[in-house]
């Protein structure tokens, strides 16, 4: 599972808490987090969009995205570390993403835009 799958895992996790919580009340911090999380969603499919010609391989395509989004994946990453803190047994993501994970991101991006069109 990659780093961005985990940490789509737990943005998601807190929801049901929010959910049963009387009455639901959410944090302008963690609203924010969840506006990152949604930000750097868009940023790869907008940017998947924009360099998918429809026939290459998808991790080719990703591969010419390369860093389109990492301003996008820097303030998610700070919001998450956040989110964690403010949440206990929530666990902090990493201090960054790798290369591989990011490549896999954009690629995952590509499959979502085509399957979306």
């Amino acid at each position: 599972m990659t780093v961005r799958s985990v940490l789509l895992v737990l943005a998601l996790a807190a929801a049901p808490a929010w959910a049963s919580a009387q009455p639901p009340s959410v944090s302008s911090e963690d609203l924010a987090a969840m506006r990152a999380l949604k930000a750097q969603e868009v940023c790869l499919l907008t940017q998947a969009k924009a360099a998918d010609d429809g026939v290459s391989d998808p991790a080719g395509i990703a591969a010419k995205m390369g860093d389109a989004c990492h301003a996008e994946e820097d303030r998610f990453l700070e919001a998450m570390r956040g989110f964690a803190a403010r949440h206990p047994g929530m666990e902090a993501p990493p201090a960054g993403v790798s290369e591989a994970e990011r490549l896999e991101a954009a690629k995952a991006a590509v499959e979502a835009q085509r399957k979306s069109r």
